[in-house]
């Protein structure tokens, strides 16, 4: 569109513009279900994803549905799950559970090698069309400053696993136990809590994405260890 408004471009305008409308309709076009889609849709209201977008919401909605099961299930772990220091411990028990609710939309592995010999925390493989995407996780705690999980975010998620174009979506997974009170803002030194550090990570992959001409889709997600904030049953 912007070619069509230069005017070293001005002989065929309309040509441009025709050319535009027709990719945004293909961009906006989700690819075809096959029948062995719709039967695993009406089997578990969730079809297999075919391309990046597609991976990139099922990744989002499985960690959503992993903060739901840990906030409200009746047999919660989630005090187990604060006893759990170590972060390699802590990607091989979340990783297990997203493969457990796979429902066969893709497969997982753990520390899967990419270039440079660098190995992700966990990476979700589309079963059709060979699509990738890489979590990050850190555990929230006094090891990490809001600085260090930008750096996270993106040299090691962007800069080294999202480098090949069938590996193009990506999250950094925080998880958060409550034991650190706030984080510094690392330009107004204020003090932020947990859900304010995931708005600001998350303000930065959205930044990320748009210098990259949104060539990748990237998230922050924080998964909330806490007890939640219940109302008494009784005055």
């Amino acid at each position: 569109m912007e070619l069509a408004d230069d005017p070293l471009f001005a002989n065929f305008p309309d040509r441009l513009r025709f050319l535009a409308r027709g990719r945004a309709a293909s961009d906006a076009e989700p690819p075809p279900f096959s029948a062995s889609d719709l039967a695993a849709l009406e089997a578990h209201l969730d079809a297999p994803p075919h391309d990046r977008n597609g991976l990139f919401q099922v990744m989002m909605d499985r960690l959503a549905d992993l903060q739901h099961d840990i906030s409200d299930d009746d047999l919660t772990d989630r005090r187990t799950l604060r006893t759990i220091n170590e972060e390699v411990e802590m990607q091989r028990t979340l990783a297990r559970r997203l493969r457990d609710a796979a429902q066969g939309a893709y497969l997982v592995m753990r520390e899967d090698e990419v270039a440079d010999s660098k190995r992700t925390d966990i990476r979700l493989a589309a079963v059709q069309g060979g699509h990738r995407a890489a979590i990050e996780l850190k555990i929230a705690d006094t090891r990490w400053s809001i600085r260090d999980f930008e750096i996270a975010l993106r040299n090691q998620l962007v800069g080294q696993y999202l480098r090949h174009e069938g590996s193009r979506a990506g999250c950094l997974l925080l998880t958060y136990d409550g034991t650190k009170g706030y984080w510094e803002h690392p330009v107004t030194k204020t003090h932020l809590g947990f859900a304010e550090v995931v708005d600001y990570l998350s303000d930065r992959a959205c930044a990320v994405e748009s210098e990259m001409n949104y060539e990748i889709r990237l998230a922050v997600y924080g998964l909330d260890l806490r007890d939640p904030e219940l109302a008494p049953a009784h005055r």
